[in-house]
């Protein structure tokens, strides 16, 4: 069964890596995420990546799905950790929860510096 898994996660990558050459990685991202319901830890660097895409295209609703279910299995170590932070604090305060984006806030000031900070500020 771990074998399977590791071959569904390299097929995966390879979709991304080549949507990435071909100058589509939305749309390798987005073949990645359709091959199966992943394990929150192995996919949510895929979700992160659309999510941050959803909202510069003002989808926020899938934003806020994409990047909840990306800080289930990121961790602060993470390059995309920061963003969705930052982003989701943007998501709260447009949302009228003013508590809870100060305080992805915070935990974005904290995870490093990335060009989403200087949005939720």
């Amino acid at each position: 069964q771990d074998r399977g898994a590791t071959i569904l996660v390299a097929v995966a990558r390879a979709h991304v890596a080549f949507g990435i050459a071909k100058g589509d990685e939305d749309g390798g991202v987005e073949r990645a995420l359709g091959m199966r319901d992943w394990e929150i830890d192995v996919g949510c660097g895929w979700h992160a990546r659309r999510g941050l895409r959803r909202f510069r295209r003002g989808d926020d609703e899938g934003a806020l799905r994409d990047l909840d279910r990306a800080l289930c299995g990121l961790s602060p170590d993470d390059a995309e950790f920061a963003a969705c932070c930052a982003i989701l604090a943007i998501l709260m305060k447009r949302a009228g929860d003013e508590g809870r984006g100060a305080r992805y806030l915070e935990v974005a000031k904290n995870g490093g510096a990335c060009p989403e900070l200087e949005l939720a500020r």
